[in-house]
């Protein structure tokens, strides 16, 4: 994709091109018109089809129908929700949306109020997804067992690794699933895809968004949040942080006690994600950078084949976040 494709979208908008604000695939832009800016987002048809883009957009509107701060879709000039343009032979798909005023909080500045909001805004958008009902059967957001990225992994995966990861399905499928526990999550809710305006939370990117367990997108926020942590600071920063992030959670939803043994499924949901995440970026990462992560992609896959804990948790951490949940 070069920069004149991004400037014909643009024009869709009766906006100019201002420049490319990153994304895994380098595909989200600044554009502005001659009163405001817009985030434009760009996906390939072969990523995502145009009705899970459709889906994606009713369940964002749904959410700020719920009072969730999602950034608001902007249509083109012949009102079109979904820009579609071809080039040659590939066809790539256009959404705007007004740009959320709002800052990403970065590691050094997070605290017990942070992992609050946090929760907080977790619990909201899960609550929203549990009385949810899909609008008709055009509706079509990913399932967690049967989505694309699961079944590439699958493919990309040797036999002693595939292995371990049917295991970790064969183990998901035993969880308790009702309208309570599982539904629509956004499955990439990590510090990087909120904004904090004036202590409300803001999400963003939802590009992942698919149908999976409840407490699993939570355990996603965990596993991210731990990698910004120094490996000795871990266990100190996982009490505090869950304390908090449940708290937060349980003030807008349920208890995490209501997802079954919790304590159990943690670390199942920890390797889940670390598998989940190697196939990923293995399957998607261009490979100048995969050289570059070598070591890191390494390290990541021997510790999926000594399933190795993602993060030493010993019981004592967990009976004290418990305990503090117990304390109001």
């Amino acid at each position: 994709m070069n920069q004149n494709q991004i400037k014909d979208a643009a024009a869709h908008y009766q906006a100019e091109y201002m420049m490319c604000l990153g994304g895994f695939f380098n595909q989200v832009f600044l554009i502005r018109d001659k009163e405001r800016e817009y985030v434009l987002k760009a996906y390939n048809a072969k990523q995502a089809s145009f009705r899970q883009l459709q889906s994606e957009l009713i369940w964002m509107q749904s959410l700020r129908e719920s009072g969730v701060a999602v950034p608001e879709n902007v249509k083109t000039l012949a009102w079109e929700q979904i820009l579609t343009i071809r080039y040659e032979e590939d066809i790539y798909f256009y959404i705007a949306f007004h740009k959320m005023e709002g800052t990403i909080v970065q590691p050094a500045e997070w605290n017990n109020e942070f992992y609050h909001l946090w929760g907080k805004a977790l619990g909201k958008m899960h609550r929203a997804a549990s009385t949810f009902d899909e609008p008709d059967e055009e509706f079509d957001l990913p399932h967690w067992s049967t989505s694309p990225h699961y079944l590439a992994i699958h493919e990309s995966f040797d036999d002693k690794m595939f292995n371990i990861y049917q295991d970790m399905i064969t183990y998901s499928t035993t969880l308790p699933i009702s309208n309570e526990t599982f539904g629509i999550i956004h499955h990439d809710f990590h510090h990087e895809n909120f904004f904090i305006h004036q202590k409300e939370v803001r999400p963003f990117d939802f590009g992942d968004t698919q149908y999976n367990y409840f407490f699993y997108d939570l355990v996603v926020t965990i596993y991210h949040a731990v990698q910004s942590i120094n490996v000795q600071d871990r266990a100190s920063f996982l009490e505090t942080f869950m304390t908090n992030l449940f708290r937060g959670y349980q003030s807008e939803y349920i208890s995490v006690n209501r997802f079954g043994d919790w304590v159990e499924q943690l670390p199942c949901f920890l390797a889940y994600r670390r598998m989940y995440s190697y196939g990923y970026l293995q399957l998607y990462l261009p490979e100048h950078k995969k050289a570059k992560l070598e070591p890191t992609f390494n390290k990541m896959k021997q510790d999926i084949l000594t399933e190795t804990p993602v993060v030493e948790m010993p019981s004592s951490l967990i009976k004290q976040v418990q305990s503090n949940l117990l304390v109001r």
